[in-house]
């Protein structure tokens, strides 16, 4: 999804949607991926969100270690 795409969702300005995100990626809950195309994927931090059991976040951080 594009940050375009994501100010028409939301029903905001772009340049907002941009701000955001690189605030979001200098505090590291976004993390930064690999290009793809013109734009970069990126993926939610697990050590902020975990959808799941928190056995499997525990496991999860054991094997990062």
């Amino acid at each position: 999804m594009t940050q375009k795409e994501i100010a028409d969702q939301l029903n905001i300005k772009k340049q907002n949607v941009s701000s955001a995100m690189i605030l979001l990626v200098d505090k590291e809950i976004l993390l930064k991926g690999p290009k793809m195309g013109r734009s970069y994927a990126y993926r939610l931090n697990p050590d902020f969100g975990w959808k799941g059991r928190v056995a499997s976040l525990d496991e999860y951080r054991q094997k990062r270690r």
